[in-house]
């Protein structure tokens, strides 16, 4: 008399079928996880301008609001002083595209002063992010 066997378990396709469904899916999970990380490193990059250039405009604003006058050395009219400190550092955002040792991100003022009575700043953040150089500028007025 014979014994059958029963086929129990998986065979060596099968096991090979269901270990190649589950590498499709953990490598799109882990393509998802490092586009999140990625999206989140800009956003972060891109926050620390948006406060960056706030705290520049209100650093501005809070300035004693004066004439520019014939005299160079007058650093009491916004206009001059902005105008002889037109860059300022970004802490925690970096630019490796500058050639100087430290390479924190770089921002510019720009104030326009045709309007003796109403100043048009424009304060700009460049940087060289995760995803390539990023740039945010705001705009404001400052009327005397």
């Amino acid at each position: 008399m014979r014994i059958r066997r029963h086929d129990s378990g998986m065979s060596l396709v099968e096991l090979m079928i269901a270990l190649g469904i589950i590498a499709i899916a953990m490598f799109g999970i882990l393509s998802m996880i490092l586009h999140s990380m990625q999206t989140k490193e800009t956003m972060r990059e891109l926050q620390l301008a948006k406060e960056a250039v706030a705290t520049k405009i209100e650093e501005i604003k809070s300035h004693p609001m004066q004439l520019p006058t014939a005299a160079p050395a007058d650093m009491n009219s916004v206009y001059q002083y902005y105008n002889l400190n037109k860059t300022f550092r970004v802490d925690g955002l970096t630019d490796s595209r500058l050639i100087t040792p430290d390479k924190r991100a770089i921002g510019t003022v720009l104030i326009d002063s045709n309007n003796t009575s109403l100043y048009e700043v424009v304060v700009t953040v460049e940087w060289n992010g995760r995803k390539g150089p990023g740039r945010f500028t705001r705009r404001s007025l400052i009327a005397q």
